[in-house]
């Protein structure tokens, strides 16, 4: 994917969901990925610890709190956490 990806000029984020693993993201940096994306905080927070400095949270966020501890932990760490954000009116 990430060949693919590179050829077509394109950043590839990869999700890690699957494979939850440290060495697996690592390797796909090698290779290109920029930066990962994480299901939850708490897989973010294991990354973040794990050395990763560019986390894509695909997570609601509904109450600030749930994301509290992973913002610390990217301000300790200088890593970026990028959040997604749904404004729904009506």
């Amino acid at each position: 994917m990430q060949q693919k990806a590179s050829r077509a000029g394109v950043a590839l984020r990869p999700h890690i969901k699957t494979h939850k693993s440290l060495f697996i993201a690592r390797r796909q940096r090698e290779l290109g990925a920029n930066g990962i994306t994480v299901s939850k905080p708490s897989e973010g927070e294991v990354f973040i610890r794990g050395g990763e400095r560019d986390i894509l949270l695909a997570y609601p966020v509904i109450r600030a709190e749930s994301v509290a501890t992973l913002l610390q932990l990217a301000t300790q760490h200088q890593a970026k956490a990028t959040l997604i954000v749904d404004a729904q009116h009506g």
